[in-house]
């Protein structure tokens, strides 16, 4: 009939029902769009989306369809009014507390309703609410537009908006939206606390500095973003000196850049607002406006109470039973739906297990579609009973009728932290990757007796999904975007879920998946772990863009020293033909234990490195089978404990690691450690005596036996000597130890008749391990080759050897004799 506006997507007219006569609004798809097939997706998938979304607040469809040969279109409700932005624009003032939480409450009902449906508005302005005369109430707001709503799989149906893409109005964006970043309903309480602003200060913007309205709204993103990563937003009572303390603290409140730190739900938000807005007299207090126009957001099972008091609750009972069966210990995390808590599984006779509680925020349990969606993912992760996957170990309902599920909760780190720091050993990352590999090829196997499905693919793994225990355990975690392969071997996707920068192409393209999406993103982290840095960095829509189409170099390209074979099973991990890609986690598996630096003891060298990097990770340990020094007791039958006297000959003993012997070596290595003992014996005998003044008296030269091995020694005793191992070599020979001339002398002497450093150097290569606390750059003759941990081979003999830390001012040089098949160990604790 007329044309009643136009926008990015096309034009809006204004229609009529050709059989009922009633107005409608027609939206056609602009023409030139029709040759986007994505953006046809996401025009149907707005119509389905609004459709499924009933509420009174929203706008309705009442069709979609397409013009034969021609456009599509969709058939919307008609309104007549004017949308929030002319109706501030037209007061030319601030509008009061009251009129304020008048309008946003039942907006802040129509987007919680969304949200607990998995849909994020994420361009919610005062253009996209539109005010409509209904009965008495001539303010009544109709939210507009879902055109750029993520949304969850169970509502869209075909590729939707990818992670990365920026869609919206930036200057109603939140922080991590301009970013580009995956939204949560945290956005859209960071842009319903901007109009709240806008609203409250009669048309200015929080960080609306000297330019005018207009200037303002021109800002570029980088600089909107700039802006609020680097300064507060105005306090809006700078702008109506009228305002309460408390109505600007609420707003300001919601603009947090920080979306952890803004309330927990639009609703608790606009509650917020009301609780601030006392009675003025004429008009009623704000909880008493939103009690009449939008009074299901005060029922919620309480919501507000749980934002006033964000603390855990001291239990969390089962309604299957009187007793509490969970005591909350902290509060861990909380994210867009569901928070999670550290807490004790209490049971029968003192019963208590340590766990890890997953949460849903209060009022979601009783919305059927996101209560259904958690209880899916519950069942999903139960199928999973592997050591290298984190496992769910309870299901129910609270005391509050709040879902929440009980899982294994892991101490340690997650891989991301140890990543962060510092580089990783070969024989490390060969362990943690292998481990990793076996909990995913568990589950892309398991079936399910229940339904053609046979497998999981996780979809979203990570190194902040990859956990790492104190005693040495690998875990995979987080399966709650996992998804169920049919009986062809492949997952439908709909919109890309997961990390950007560890997605496969296929997964980023939306595509369908199998297995081998889940082998690209352990590519990706094989591949930063031997680079030691990110392979894809920037923005999630840049390492999209990377992901697609950057050449991979190779990690040798990066950082040197980087094993062939294990680069060669990264870089075809990495390969961006499916068929050229590795078939199974077994396979990988396969090729990395045939590795020349496949570990002989990876767990016991995981254990060793967390207690080095994390300190504190041995007083936290509730490990019973590591010793103080985190290091497991009896890691191998070839390990012997060293007294704690034999520090006496200067500092604790570290740990010679040795190449995998034979089995027929196992009576000679008994053989030796007796004798090693034996010495030990006359050590702690002679180091004991004292004379009459209580002066020790000097120790008799140890015995060493000449087929044994000398592990070298710190020059400062670690705190744990006692708990030090030696490990006896394949091939025993003697490795020595000699200070630099500059420093203050030897703590081990070369015994008579045994190899020193002036003999000849011999011929081979073997292996050198160097660790310090906390850490130490490395040269070796004179050539810089990288930070401690450090693992590598080298030539037979005589080395020198420098370690310098500015930070703990220390710079010495020592001088090693490397012998063939051996492994030298050299500590230091600065």
């Amino acid at each position: 009939m007329r044309l009643l506006g136009a926008g990015g997507m096309g034009q809006v007219y204004l229609g009529e029902h050709v059989v009922l006569g009633q107005p409608c609004a027609i939206k056609i798809l602009d023409a030139r769009l029709m040759q986007h097939p994505q953006i046809v997706t996401r025009f149907v998938n707005e119509a389905k989306a609004a459709a499924k979304l009933t509420h009174p607040n929203l706008i309705r469809v009442h069709d979609i369809s397409q013009v034969p040969n021609g456009p599509w279109y969709m058939a919307l409700e008609y309104l007549e009014g004017e949308t929030l932005g002319r109706f501030i624009a037209s007061r030319g003032a601030p509008v009061a507390p009251h009129l304020i939480v008048h309008i946003l409450a039942p907006v802040a009902s129509c987007m919680l309703h969304a949200h607990t449906r998995g849909a994020v508005h994420r361009d919610l302005k005062p253009e996209n609410i539109f005010l409509v005369q209904r009965g008495r109430n001539p303010h009544f707001p109709v939210v507009l537009d879902l055109g750029v709503a993520q949304l969850s799989e169970e509502l869209a149906v075909g590729p939707g908006t990818k992670t990365g893409t920026v869609i919206g109005t930036p200057i109603y964006m939140a922080p991590e939206q301009l970013r580009g970043e995956r939204v949560t309903p945290a956005a859209d309480v960071y842009a319903l606390a901007v109009i709240a602003y806008e609203m409250a200060t009669g048309g200015w913007f929080p960080y609306q500095q000297h330019e005018s309205r207009a200037q303002y709204i021109e800002l570029a993103p980088p600089e909107l973003y700039f802006r609020q990563r680097t300064t507060p937003p105005l306090d809006p009572r700078s702008r109506f000196a009228g305002m309460s303390e408390a109505f600007a603290n609420v707003i300001l409140g919601a603009l947090d850049p920080d979306p952890t730190e803004r309330p927990a739900t639009i609703g608790a938000f606009v509650q917020m607002l009301a609780e601030a807005t006392p009675t003025n007299g004429v008009d009623p207090d704000g909880l008493a406006i939103v009690r009449e126009v939008a009074e299901d957001l005060l029922h919620r099972d309480n919501m507000l109470e749980t934002i006033r008091a964000p603390r855990a609750p001291a239990e969390i009972a089962s309604t299957s039973g009187a007793h509490s069966r969970y005591r909350v210990v902290e509060k861990l995390g909380a994210g867009g739906m569901a928070e999670v808590f550290l807490a004790v599984n209490v049971g029968e006779e003192g019963f208590e297990r340590t766990v890890a509680i997953k949460r849903v925020l209060a009022g979601m349990s009783s919305v059927p579609e996101f209560a259904n969606m958690f209880i899916a993912e519950a069942r999903l992760a139960s199928k999973l009973s592997h050591p290298n996957i984190v496992p769910v170990l309870d299901f129910s309902k609270d005391a509050e009728g709040r879902l929440f599920l009980a899982m294994e909760y892991v101490h340690g780190r997650d891989l991301a932290a140890l990543l962060d720091a510092g580089p990783l050993a070969p024989s490390l990352i060969i362990y943690i990757v292998t481990e990793m590999l076996r909990g995913l090829g568990y589950a892309h196997d398991v079936s399910d007796p229940n339904s053609t499905a046979r497998g999981l693919i996780h979809r979203d793994v990570s190194p902040q999904n990859v956990l790492l225990g104190y005693e040495g355990a690998v875990k995979v975690s987080d399966f709650g975007l996992a998804k169920a392969l049919s009986a062809s071997g492949n997952a439908r996707t709909d919109t890309p879920r997961g990390k950007a920068s560890y997605m496969s192409p296929e997964q980023a393209n939306g595509d369908p998946l199998d297995p081998r999406s889940d082998l690209w993103a352990v590519g990706v982290m094989l591949w930063e772990m031997l680079a030691n840095r990110s392979l894809f960095d920037g923005t999630p829509r840049e390492c999209i863009a990377q992901v697609l189409f950057k050449e991979i170099p190779r990690p040798s390209a990066i950082r040197s020293r980087v094993p062939a074979d294990l680069e060669a099973i990264t870089m075809r991990l990495l390969t961006r033909e499916l068929d050229q890609r590795y078939p199974t986690a077994e396979a990988v598996i396969d090729d990395l234990l045939r590795c020349e630096d496949a570990p002989r003891d990876g767990r016991g060298e995981l254990v060793r490195l967390l207690g080095e990097r994390f300190p504190d990770a041995r007083i936290r340990s509730r490990s019973s089978g590591a010793g103080a020094s985190g290091s497991p007791r009896g890691l191998v039958a070839q390990q012997i404990a060293v007294p704690a006297p034999l520090s006496t000959l200067g500092g604790a003993a570290s740990q010679s690691l040795p190449r995998v012997g034979s089995k027929r070596r196992t009576g000679m290595r008994a053989i030796i450690a007796a004798l090693i003992l034996a010495a030990a014996a006359v050590v702690l005998y002679t180091s004991t005596r004292s004379s009459k003044n209580g002066e020790p008296v000097a120790s008799a030269p140890t015995v060493v036996p000449a087929d044994s091995t000398i592990v070298i020694v710190d020059t400062q005793p670690l705190p744990d000597a006692a708990e030090q191992a030696v490990m006896l070599d394949a091939e025993p020979t003697v490795a020595t130890l000699q200070e630099a001339p500059t420093d203050a002398g030897p703590r081990l002497r070369p015994t008579p008749n045994r190899p020193t450093l002036q003999e000849p150097v011999q011929k081979g290569t073997g292996e050198l391990a160097i660790l310090v606390k906390p850490w130490a750059e490395i040269w070796i003759d004179g050539k810089e080759v990288g930070q401690t941990p450090f693992r590598e081979k080298v030539p037979a003999g005589r080395h020198r050897v420098r370690l310098k830390n500015e930070d703990a001012g220390k710079d010495e040089t020592i001088v090693i004799t490397v012998t063939p098949d051996q492994t030298t160990t050299v500590q230091r604790t600065w």
